[in-house]
């Protein structure tokens, strides 16, 4: 297969995954993974997801958990590519950047997740990870969130203090988990 025909195929696939995270629709989400796509986690390295069968029952509860994604950016083409998203998780911002790598039929076979600020990221591990626990059991569910809900709270408590002792940065409103980036002064998407 020639470059410029992956180039497309990758293109077209890039295209379907982000419209359907926007849409919340995990079929045609998963319509665009290879058989054997490896999802590698934000909130630990010790879990990978292996198969479009682990990363459907992800993508299930991501979308049940966050809400309002749009994404902004995309950087790269061809074999991989990074696109940035926004989001919440409940009342909490999340912004996320997904690095994709795509095979030779132009399907995702590799997805990597970075994911700021670190007080959505710990509400999406409390929610993720009870929920994923929650399958085998509802006791395993609560176990998790008890294990995990402390810090999320200890972070979103203690937050505002760490900012005033370290006196540093420019401190920004949260403008409903809005960025203050020069690209949301632009009006991008």
């Amino acid at each position: 297969m020639s470059d410029k025909m992956l180039e497309d195929k990758s293109a077209a696939s890039l295209q379907t995954f982000i419209s359907a995270q926007e849409r919340h629709d995990v079929e045609a989400v998963i319509a665009c993974f290879a058989p054997d796509i490896v999802v590698r986690s934000p909130i630990t390295q010790r879990v990978r997801f292996e198969g479009v069968e682990q990363a459907s029952d992800l993508f299930r509860r991501i979308f049940d958990v966050i809400s309002g994604i749009r994404f902004y950016e995309t950087i790269g083409e061809g074999r991989s590519c990074v696109v940035f998203w926004r989001g919440r998780v409940g009342r909490h911002h999340i912004e996320e950047a997904n690095l994709l790598r795509f095979d030779e039929r132009g399907l995702v076979s590799e997805m990597t997740v970075f994911m700021r600020p670190v007080l959505g990221l710990l509400v999406l591990a409390v929610e993720l990870a009870s929920s994923l626990a929650g399958r085998h059991s509802f006791l395993r569910g609560i176990v998790v969130r008890l294990m995990l809900a402390p810090m999320a709270t200890l972070f979103r408590l203690g937050e505002p203090a760490v900012i005033a002792l370290t006196a540093s940065g420019v401190p920004v409103s949260d403008r409903g988990g809005a960025s203050s980036s020069a690209a949301d002064d632009r009006g991008s998407k």
